[in-house]
């Protein structure tokens, strides 16, 4: 018989303890280091979809009136309302990048920057404004070359009115060119789409076209109120408790040589008042308000 040697068994053994030993160790320490980086790699949070009331504005008594051959109809046109209103309300896209980031979400100045496509939606007129329908029932031609269309506060200050469509793409082009989200290159990009939808507005003013008896106009007045911003827009509505809209000399009469022989005035009162507004808010969102949350779609 064959002697074992005993002592190269014993030290084999160890040897494999030792080696089983280790890899337990390192199994161990990646499941603890593959936990931390679960955890750094958390998904992040989706936004908060809630309601909140906003100021607005509605017609204190009639929204539409009817007298002398004439009716008229006013809504005022809101934060709240403007997004069911596809002449207004538009959308647009437009290329940008934001900075490279490593894999803890850290910007990597080492790396260029990230191509990325970003979505903007607006008012293409300056809000509040009126969505009006005028139908002539008077017998003869409207003409609204003398009108006088009249937006007052409840201190009596006036608000002039936008004569057309020209006056409106600059002010637009301000509003983007001046807010540091967006500015020159990106008004660049989306202002031409902006202008074709400006420019096909019905506005009401004193060289609208005229109205034959039975014709029904829809467009919109729109004033210039100096609001370029959403803080402009919310100072506005906290310093307002009432607004008076006046179209004064409509014509409803003619003399036999054609000129203006009566005139007749529609008047509306608007008050304040609160209205629910969806908003899409950051995640973690304790108070939802319209400064820390945007509108959604």
């Amino acid at each position: 018989m064959k002697n074992l040697d005993k002592s190269n068994g014993i030290g084999k053994l160890s040897l494999c303890r030792s080696v089983a030993l280790s890899l337990c160790r390192s199994v161990a320490l990646s499941l603890v280091a593959g936990s931390a980086l679960t955890g750094c790699f958390a998904p992040p949070q989706p936004p908060i979809l809630t309601t909140i009331n906003v100021p607005s504005f509605k017609v204190h008594d009639q929204s539409e009136i009817t007298k002398d051959g004439l009716t008229v109809s006013i809504q005022p046109v809101m934060d709240d309302t403007v997004r069911s209103l596809s002449q207004l309300y538009k959308v647009a896209t437009y290329k940008t990048t934001r900075p490279a980031t490593n894999l803890f979400g850290q910007p990597d100045p080492t790396q260029p920057p990230v191509p990325v496509e970003g979505k903007i939606e607006l008012s293409i007129v300056p809000l509040p404004c009126f969505k009006v329908q005028v139908a002539n029932h008077t017998g003869h031609v409207l003409r609204f070359t003398q009108v006088v269309f009249r937006l007052q506060s409840g201190t009596g200050q006036s608000y002039p009115l936008f004569a057309g469509t020209s006056e409106i793409e600059p002010w637009l082009d301000n509003v983007l060119n001046s807010n540091p989200q967006f500015g020159p290159a990106i008004a660049k990009q989306v202002m031409p789409e902006f202008k074709r939808a400006i420019n096909g507005l019905p506005l009401l003013t004193r060289t609208s076209q005229e109205l034959l008896d039975g014709d029904v106009w829809n467009g919109y007045l729109v004033f210039n109120m100096n609001i370029s911003t959403a803080k402009d827009y919310n100072d506005f509505l906290a310093a307002t408790e009432r607004l008076s809209l006046r179209l004064a000399e409509m014509p409803i009469a003619y003399t036999d040589a054609g000129a203006v022989s009566k005139t007749t005035e529609f008047t509306f009162v608007i008050d304040k008042m609160t209205a629910p507004l969806r908003v899409k808010c950051p995640a973690g969102t304790q108070e939802p308000s319209v400064t820390v949350c945007s509108k959604e779609m």
